[in-house]
């Protein structure tokens, strides 16, 4: 349930921990109403949001089939109103989720696309509808169909997190980079503010962890997160495609291939970790091959005859963390009133918009479009919380 917080007694209503996607855009929407600090313990460059491959779309949200009615307006509005602010730009590009000839029949495909057909401007389209709508362009042998989000896009991902910086500190958010938290510090069960790495305690009314791999350290004391951190590998490749068609953002057999600014292809792959000093930072053997027999399967007119991009490979510097339904967990936390966490979120530069969205209702007690009981803490009590992702390689 729901409470209402006791803002105005500290020095500051709320202390986000956190500067990728998800604190930044959490600021955005606290800060007209409340006095916010964000500590985020580098630059908001370094974060794992800043280094995605900043793919939007609604389709994060039925990646299972799910639709939780609210979330698409949330994200497209907040878009639309950001594009413009400090230089920030949406592009759009069609987002594409094929569908192969083997799993059209599955429960889980049927759930996709009956929850797609919900939503306007996301429909599904048979392999002779994707022929005509992307001519020469994807390959489409053992493809039954396709779900299409035609208001999708990417977005430069650093450019999108100072847009929301600036957007929240024009009304009102600080901001300290190079800010390491330590501890949250709860009184009688109230939070009254953080720990700083060599600047004590700062004093704050409700606290927000969205520390990503860091989350669940700094809560070790008062909850275990049901979440277990990946690393993602990103890499461009140069192509050029034989179509003037544009080349839709596009998801199946495995992995994802996107196109940026500069007209390269933006590829990766997905590694389980379990300490990620020990990840090597260059891109993997293994994933350049997985690469060079997944690409020829969705894109027409390439083989293996093409160079990546010097420069371009990296992965994100602390990885991310995922739950097993892929949903992020949004919600209070026991025993420590005024704390809130966001952790666990795929996909967080798409979806930062409607889990703000989430953290302001927990804090404020306001209404939000969606129900909240989607993202609870404990929704993996009564059942093993069990990481079956095949599209995440077991482990480096």
């Amino acid at each position: 349930s729901l409470k209402l917080c006791h803002m105005g007694e500290s020095q500051y209503d709320v202390v986000i921990v956190g500067a990728g996607a998800i604190g930044c855009c959490a600021a955005v929407h606290l800060a007209p109403a409340h006095d916010v600090l964000v500590l985020e313990k580098d630059e908001i460059t370094n974060s794992a949001s800043a280094n995605a491959s900043a793919h939007i779309s609604d389709w994060w949200f039925f990646l299972e089939g799910e639709f939780i009615p609210g979330v698409t307006a949330a994200i497209r509005s907040f878009f639309d109103d950001l594009d413009g602010t400090a230089g920030f730009t949406f592009h759009d590009r069609d987002f594409v989720t094929l569908i192969d000839d083997a799993e059209t029949d599955s429960p889980e495909v049927q759930d996709m696309r009956a929850s797609a057909e919900q939503i306007d401007g996301i429909s599904y389209y048979t392999a002779d509808e994707l022929a005509d709508r992307y001519p020469g362009v994807l390959h489409l042998e053992g493809v039954s169909g396709a779900v299409v989000d035609e208001h999708a896009g990417y977005v430069e991902p650093r450019s999108y997190l100072r847009a929301m910086k600036t957007t929240a500190e024009a009304d009102g958010a600080e901001f300290r980079t190079g800010t390491e938290v330590t501890d949250i510090h709860v009184e009688d069960g109230t939070v009254a503010g953080v720990g700083v790495d060599g600047a004590g305690r700062i004093e704050g009314d409700n606290v927000v962890v969205a520390a990503g791999t860091g989350s669940a350290g700094l809560l070790a004391d008062f909850v275990d997160l049901p979440v277990r951190p990946f690393v993602i590998y990103e890499a461009e490749v140069e192509w050029t495609s034989s179509s003037d068609e544009p080349i839709p953002t596009t998801a199946g057999r495995g992995t994802l291939v996107g196109v940026n600014e500069a007209g390269n292809l933006l590829v990766g792959d997905e590694y389980w970790v379990d300490d990620i000093a020990n990840v090597p930072a260059g891109f993997p053997q293994e994933a350049k091959e997985k690469i060079a027999d997944r690409l020829p399967q969705m894109l027409q007119g390439i083989g293996t005859d093409y160079d990546y991009v010097e420069g371009s490979s990296h992965r994100c510097p602390e990885g991310i963390t995922i739950t097993p339904d892929q949903l992020p967990v949004i919600d209070t936390v026991p025993g420590a009133e005024g704390l809130v966490v966001a952790d666990g979120s795929r996909g967080a530069v798409s979806l930062a918009p409607p889990i703000a969205l989430a953290i302001r209702a927990l804090l404020t007690g306001e209404e939000t479009p969606f129900s909240l009981d989607r993202f609870e803490l404990g929704r993996f009590e009564s059942e093993e919380a069990a990481f079956d992702l095949p599209m995440i390689t077991e482990p480096r």
